[in-house]
């Protein structure tokens, strides 16, 4: 179970990162209403579902981990990015 939802997390972080860089999806540095948009922001966000798609493969223990590190490294916010 825990390898499926690292796939889940996996796709949606990089199909929502890579809509960042897609001009016209975004509005006013915003992506989805939710979330800031730059650069360095979006690659941090597809490096983040790409480790979780490498879990996913090594894993059940492996994607736990990193969902437990992803949780711990991640700031808590319920409505997207601290400004």
């Amino acid at each position: 179970m825990v390898k499926t939802f690292a796939v889940i997390f996996g796709i949606v972080f990089l199909a929502v990162r890579i809509l960042g860089f897609v001009p016209g999806i975004t509005n006013d540095e915003m992506l989805l209403c939710i979330s800031m948009v730059n650069v360095a922001h979006n690659v941090v966000h597809i490096a983040s579902g790409i480790i979780f798609l490498l879990a996913a493969m090594g894993g059940a223990g492996l994607s736990k981990m990193w969902f437990q590190i992803f949780g711990i490294t991640t700031p808590s916010s319920p409505f997207g990015d601290s400004q």
